[in-house]
Formats: C-alpha cells, structure tokens, sequence
C-alpha cells in the first residue's frame, strides 16, 4: 500500500534543528513497514551509492517492524551535518505525519499531537486534515498490539501530547 507522504513542515524544522530527528526519552523512534524500509533503501543507495546498514528488525509473535538505528550521538541516521532529512522525499510515514499521530483507544483510534513540536501551534488545516488521514492509514498498516507494543518501546511523546480536535 503506497501511501501518499507529500507533507512538509521544514519551514518550521530548519529553525528547531530537527529535534524531533533527535532520539531522546521524549521523541522515540518512528515505526517502519517493509515496504518503507525497501523504499528508504533504494532511494538511498541510488542516491548516496551505498546501501544504508541502519534498520533494526523487532519481532513481536509473528509480526514485525522496523525501527531506524541511531548514531552514537542520538541522532536518526538520514539526518545530516546541517540538520536535514537526506531521505526527505522517502522518510518514513511516521516523520512525515509529525506532531500528529493515531493511537488506539479502548475502543476508537484517537489523534494526538505533541504539543512540544514548535510547528504544532502553526499547522494549517490542509496539513491537519492530511495528518490525519496518513495518520490513520499508518495506524492500520500495523495489528493493533503490534503497533502498541513499538509505542511502548520506541516512543515517549505520546504519553504527554493533547487530544487533536478536529
């Protein structure tokens, strides 16, 4: 399933450095599918002439995901000295749909944004209504304890971010 990921906030990354490209408690990692990862590899070794040994496979029963390794200092592997996505164009649905994002509920999925982001006061409402929808469809990629199982791994902003009212 190719998911259209044309969303963009570098106007607001370039001034922030990045943060969210940098791994802390807070941040995490994002979450990966193998049609991403295959994805990623390709336009990475065609564009950089080298295949990018930076995924880590994480099993869970029967299921898997990718998460992307970090370098020593924190930092995602496809950011560069300048604080820019070398992948921008392929980045995993998960960064292109940041600060907002799908998580289960009891009983509905509901959609949280991460009031630390410096853009996520500024988002428009075309940005917000795409989020959501790639949001949604990056959820459903994912059993729903296989997608919970890498949230309570991987990523520590969701416990602190705020409801998204539509």
């Amino acid at each position: 399933m190719r998911i259209n990921k044309i969303l963009s906030l570098k106007e607001y990354c370039n001034p922030c450095k990045a943060k969210c490209c940098k791994v802390s408690d807070k941040i995490g990692f994002s979450i990966i599918s193998e049609e991403e990862k295959q994805e990623i590899t390709e336009y990475y070794t065609k564009k950089y002439y080298k295949n990018p040994a930076c995924f880590e496979k994480k099993n869970f029963g029967n299921e898997h995901y990718y998460v992307i390794k970090y370098t020593e200092k924190r930092l995602c592997y496809f950011l560069d000295d300048k604080n820019k996505c070398m992948i921008q164009k392929v980045k995993p649905l998960d960064c292109a749909i940041y600060p907002i994002k799908a998580v289960y509920g009891k009983k509905d999925i509901k959609l949280v944004i991460d009031p630390c982001c410096p853009a996520s006061k500024e988002l428009s409402q075309e940005f917000i209504e795409k989020a959501i929808e790639q949001s949604i469809a990056s959820i459903k990629r994912f059993k729903p304890e296989v997608y919970n199982n890498w949230l309570e791994k991987h990523i520590g902003w969701v416990k602190k971010s705020k409801r998204l009212k539509k």
